[in-house]
């Protein structure tokens, strides 16, 4: 068999083109190739796309049939290659049209029209066409749809030519189909609100067995809510929220009767033969919950999971002997919910909250450090917990220190909640103290009437080692602890070779 040859050729726009059988000066710009024997010539109309960057132009192939070797008859077959992909002028041909991609190539295209005959838009929007171009009645430019056939297959077809015949022509025309979608709505108040959209490439998905296709629902692991999921071809799935919003089911109805599962496939289709589509988009109708929302289950799931106004929903005792206790709660207003399921009463047990500052600005801290008029906690035990503060500065003051908050907002709601265990600090450092700016608490500041405190709370104080002795920023033989829960200290700077002391036994 002789060897194929080709001419590749990128031609710019439409309006400068003079294809076989136009008069350019009484001369195709094809001649001279026929001429040489390329008489075969086949067009790849990018159809308002863009070819290697640029916009409304083509590809063409030209052909040299007596480079094949013909059959008894005279007759060559010419397979045709797919015009994207390739090198063309040193770059790799690529064909574009934003938010479309191309279904295939098609030997015959009509525009689409309406009832008016009038053309129109893949909306059927009627446009109108002035000197080769498309606009909208405003003005703008638009695009027109068309229906397609002779959808050419570059496996299978072939170019069938006999020899002699002369110039012969082909246009294949690149077929775009808008992408497919997904439309995501959430409920309102006023009704259905469009949240956002997905897309995918139908062809590139169904040729590749992606799962570009497919969304998947929201569901809780590892105490939060999941929203992603990862892909066959790389990177992830996202499903959509509104902010500080948890989700709580999504369908394929506004009435909310045809639930989705954990995954859904996209039901729409593409009929290739007439590059038409059915059910490109499918909307699915998604309800929220208020607030971000975990469902808890250990105590990592908690410490791994911190929201100053996020909502617990606690199904089990949590221990936190080998489990960090989140700063943020320790040091933060909180103003979310913790609360067991179906009214039973759970323990978080051998918590161990801390604060380290060196910084004399205001403070708040202990278990909680602030718990907000919006703030929550229902039906929770706090067994054995420590809060210990390790505070370096020149002065303490305006801060709060307590063991469970260092401040609780006459607002804030506190049901069935019980409290047990140990108040330690250290201060250290050249520290005075404005006695009017701080409070120190066994218990908490604000309203801790709201607590339930099921033993005296031990208070431990312990210094700072230098060398064999312990330094003090106070005295602690002068420590009070009034009926209240309330902490004096007095500051006078000492060593002692003692390293803590246990100002009561709880």
């Amino acid at each position: 068999m002789k060897n194929k040859f080709k001419f590749v050729i990128i031609l710019a726009a439409l309006s400068a083109l003079c294809l076989i059988g136009a008069a350019c000066s009484g001369e195709s710009r094809y001649d001279n190739y026929i001429k040489d024997g390329y008489n075969v010539i086949v067009t790849f109309d990018s159809n308002g796309g863009r070819f290697v960057g640029k916009e409304n132009n083509q590809v063409v192939d030209l052909y040299n049939p007596d480079r094949y070797e013909a059959d008894a008859n005279g007759n060559v077959s010419i397979k045709l290659t797919v015009p994207t992909g390739r090198k063309i002028g040193g770059e790799t041909a690529t064909l574009t049209m934003p938010d479309h991609f191309v279904a295939g190539w098609y030997r015959t295209r009509t525009l689409k029209t309406d009832a008016d005959g009038s053309p129109v838009d893949e909306n059927g929007r009627a446009i109108t066409e002035r000197n080769g171009k498309y606009f909208y009645a405003d003005g703008s430019a638009a695009t027109p749809a068309y229906d397609y056939s002779g959808l050419w297959n570059f496996d299978t077809d072939v170019i069938e030519y006999k020899k002699g015949s002369g110039a012969y022509e082909l246009t294949l025309y690149a077929g775009w189909v808008r992408y497919f979608e997904f439309d995501y709505y959430v409920e309102t108040d006023s009704g259905w609100r469009l949240l956002d959209v997905s897309t995918f490439d139908y062809i590139t998905n169904r040729n590749n067995a992606y799962d570009l296709d497919t969304i998947w629902t929201p569901a809780y692991s590892g105490g939060k809510m999941v929203y992603t999921h990862p892909y066959i071809s790389g990177g992830e799935y996202r499903f959509p929220k509104p902010e500080n919003a948890t989700f709580n089911g999504a369908y394929l109805s506004e009435d909310k009767t045809d639930e989705l599962g954990a995954s859904f496939h996209h039901t729409g289709t593409l009929d290739l033969e007439h590059c038409s589509v059915t059910g490109r988009v499918v909307n699915v109708y998604c309800t929220f919950v208020e607030g971000e929302r975990f469902r808890i289950e250990t105590a990592e799931q908690f410490a791994a999971n911190f929201n100053a106004q996020g909502i617990y929903e606690i199904t089990a005792d949590l221990d936190f002997s080998f489990v960090k206790w989140p700063s943020g709660f320790a040091t933060s207003a909180f103003k979310g919910r913790i609360y067991s399921t179906e009214g039973h009463t759970y323990k978080f047990a051998n918590v161990k909250a801390e604060f380290v500052s060196s910084s004399s600005n205001a403070k708040t801290g202990g278990v909680f450090g602030e718990l907000s008029a919006e703030a929550k906690i229902e039906n929770i035990t706090f067994e054995n917990v420590t809060f210990d503060v390790k505070y370096c500065a020149t002065r303490l003051r305006n801060s709060s220190f307590a063991l469970f908050s260092g401040r609780i907002d006459d607002g804030a709601t506190l049901e069935n909640v019980t409290l047990s265990g140990t108040l330690e600090f250290r201060f250290f450092g050249n520290l005075a103290f404005d006695t009017t700016s701080y409070s120190i608490a066994l218990t908490a500041g604000g309203a801790a009437e709201k607590l339930n405190v099921i033993s005296p709370v031990k208070l431990v104080v312990y210094g700072d080692k230098i060398g064999e002795t312990y330094r003090y920023a106070y005295s602690p033989e002068l420590i009070t602890v009034d009926e209240t829960g309330k902490v004096t200290l007095t500051f006078v700077s000492l060593t002692s070779e003692t390293e803590s002391f246990v100002i009561n036994e709880g």
